[in-house]
Order: C-alpha cells, then structure tokens, then sequence
C-alpha cells in the first residue's frame, strides 16, 4: 500500500498476517510512505489513531 501526498495528514497502522503491529506514524502532504504489510489501517483524526494504539498497548508522546 502506499499513501502518497495526503491533502490532510493521514495518520497510520501497519499490520502483518499474523495482526500484529509492525509499524506506526503519520504522512503529511509532502511525504509519501509505502508498505509491503498486508493489512493498513489509516486515520484522518489523530485522536481515533491514538486510541486504536492504545486498546494495542502502544502510547505515544505527543510529539507526532
């Protein structure tokens, strides 16, 4: 998958086969980001990707 020039930022999760979390972060409209995981989740709302990684136990500094 490939998320290319969001016109908003576009927030994101990665997941292989198995479901388990492989990667995290965000792509603005300068950057492109692109994975070979299976299974991609994205968000346009910070909030609802911030707490989809924490139900998985991941917290993240408010620096993103």
């Amino acid at each position: 998958m490939t998320i290319k020039n969001p016109i908003k930022t576009t927030y994101f999760i990665c997941r292989n086969e198995a479901m388990e979390i492989k990667s995290y972060g965000s792509v603005d409209s300068t950057q492109v980001m692109v994975t070979g995981q299976p299974h991609v989740k994205t968000y346009v709302m910070r909030y609802a990707w911030i707490n989809n990684l924490e139900e998985e136990g991941i917290f993240i500094k408010d620096e993103l």
